[in-house]
């Protein structure tokens, strides 16, 4: 997500059309794993299965 946040400011300094774009993907892209990935261990840890998760 840093990376994604860099892209996003270097973005705004060069508006280029392939920097928004980017800097648009990798934010969809960091969101959705983030909300995965919680979502993923907060069902494990309520179906106390968190052992297996990973």
């Amino acid at each position: 997500m840093a990376f994604a946040n860099g892209v996003i400011y270097y973005s705004m300094d060069h508006p280029a059309l392939w920097t928004q774009v980017l800097a648009g993907f990798l934010l969809a892209f960091g969101t959705t794993l983030i909300l995965y990935l919680s979502f993923k261990t907060a069902w494990a840890a309520a179906h106390k299965t968190l052992w297996k998760l990973y």
